[in-house]
């Protein structure tokens, strides 16, 4: 299993992410989180974004959560997003937290991660990636 991402897509906001999530999050052979956005690196390493990220990942999980939990019966991938969720809801946002986000990729998926909040980034912030 990989515990990294091959590929980030920073893209911009309101530049079709999203879009492009979607088709890949459902192309075979691609991982993507259940969550896009993770906010990881703009958060561990960009004061702004501190503050705002933990609040945002949060936001959308609880979302996410209401609408696979709603299902009466669970398919695989429904059972496989939940577990994804929890692992993505704790309060510890560190590189092992990351790298386990990329754990539930099968071992021959290339993993990636979108986020628009990663465009904006200083150095500081860049350098990690």
């Amino acid at each position: 299993m990989t515990s990294h991402p091959d590929f980030i897509c920073i893209g911009a906001q309101k530049a079709a992410t999203s879009w492009l999530y979607n088709a890949l999050r459902w192309t075979p052979g691609v991982f993507l989180p259940a969550l896009k956005e993770l906010h990881y690196f703009s958060q561990v390493h960009c004061e702004d974004a501190a503050r705002y990220a933990p609040k945002q990942r949060r936001r959308r999980i609880d979302q996410f959560r209401e609408f696979h939990l709603g299902k009466i019966h669970k398919n695989k991938y429904q059972k496989m997003v939940l577990r994804q969720l929890e692992h993505i809801d704790t309060e510890t946002v560190d590189d092992d937290w990351y790298r386990g986000i990329f754990d539930f990729a099968n071992p021959d998926d290339i993993c990636g991660e979108i986020c628009p909040s990663y465009m904006p980034m200083n150095m500081r912030g860049i350098r990690p990636l």
